[in-house]
């Protein structure tokens, strides 16, 4: 008989599991808030519980998510309330889902466009730039050029926003305005789009706690070559107003490239000195919030144009200025001087 009982009552239990009303989301408060997170969201709905069938003690509260992110800290209230603090995300409209392990079928809701981000990136992140960050690349004479990129956190681990591998074989895949953790060191596949340089996001303040390396190597070379190290650049490296790069060599064995990057799309084009000529180079406008503005320049003076004596020249990069008042754009560049014979590269990079 005590058997009877033991198994009646098991019986009960799986019942009442299984009869666990699903929940749903219908409301939440306030429906906005800053891009560094922090918001006590109070959501409102039915069928909440803190019930967990895989716990010991068995009760957990429900798991929110604010566009992908878990929120900071989840409090139960009751079968109707649930308030969630919003974890760091980058600004715009997200939704916002519960999940719980009560037995419920299904054990989760999601409200759509439910919670709105407000303000710009600056006001919580700091963006890095890669300046190069592309598929493998084939250049001239056979050359192949790949990327290889690699982060760590310095001490505590450091989420990073930019990282696509929706292209890759990762499952679950982590999209673009999901935070990736980085703790120890990990290489960086750029295999989703070929990019001219891409745009990463840390939470302000947090940019010197990641560290970063970023080298292009030809793989059709000397396996012992281990490629050239190109600059990986923090916010503060961007100038509003004019970059100088001195020494650029100039010799009919080496093909220049100065490449630029605008954090905005507030210019079209950029104004270019090279050996006191003026070029107005264009800017191929960001199209989304992970590439910057980029515009390219090849038209280095020959030999013959400089001076007896001078094999070198200095690049100067402006942002057109109209007057007081006017926007600003933070601009970035340097110059790779690749040599023909060899396809070794050097970078001149700004002081």
């Amino acid at each position: 008989m005590p058997k009877l009982r033991a198994l009646a009552v098991l019986a009960a239990l799986v019942l009442s599991l299984t009869a666990a009303a699903s929940p749903v989301i219908t409301s939440i408060s306030p429906t906005s808030g800053p891009p560094e997170g922090g918001t006590a969201v109070t959501i409102h709905g039915t069928g909440f519980s803190n019930s967990c069938i895989i716990c010991t003690p068995p009760f957990a509260a429900p798991t929110v998510y604010f566009g992908g992110e878990v929120a900071q800290s989840v409090e139960f209230v009751d079968s109707t309330t649930v308030i969630a603090v919003t974890p760091p995300h980058l600004p715009g409209t997200v939704s916002v889902s519960l999940s719980q392990i009560d037995g419920s079928d299904p054990n989760d809701s999601v409200l759509e466009n439910a919670f709105t981000y407000t303000g710009t990136f600056e006001d919580a992140f700091d963006p890095i730039l890669f300046p190069i960050y592309a598929e493998p690349t084939h250049g001239r004479f056979g050359s192949e050029f790949v990327t290889i990129v690699r982060v760590a956190a310095k001490d505590t681990p450091v989420r990073l926003w930019g990282y696509d591998t929706s292209c890759t074989l990762f499952d679950p895949p982590i999209y673009p305005d999901m935070a990736m953790t980085i703790g120890p060191e990990i290489r960086l596949v750029p295999n989703c789009t070929e990019s001219v340089g891409r745009l990463f996001y840390v939470e302000k303040g947090r940019s010197g706690d990641l560290a970063a390396n970023l080298r292009v190597q030809d793989v059709s070379r000397d396996a012992l070559d281990q490629g050239t190290e190109i600059p990986v650049v923090h916010r503060s490296q961007f100038d509003d107003e004019r970059i100088v790069l001195l020494g650029v060599p100039i010799d009919t064995r080496f093909r220049n490239t100065l490449r630029i990057y605008g954090l905005s799309n507030e210019f079209d084009h950029v104004n270019v000195t090279v050996n006191n000529e003026i070029f107005q180079v264009p800017l191929q406008p960001a199209t989304d919030r992970y590439t910057p503005a980029y515009g390219v320049f090849e038209d280095f003076p020959l030999p013959a144009a400089l001076p007896s004596g001078q094999n070198t020249v200095s690049v100067k990069v402006e942002v057109p200025r109209l007057g007081a008042g006017q926007p600003s754009m933070p601009i970035w560049a340097f110059v790779s001087v690749t040599n023909n014979e060899t396809q070794h590269i050097t970078t001149i990079t700004p002081n």
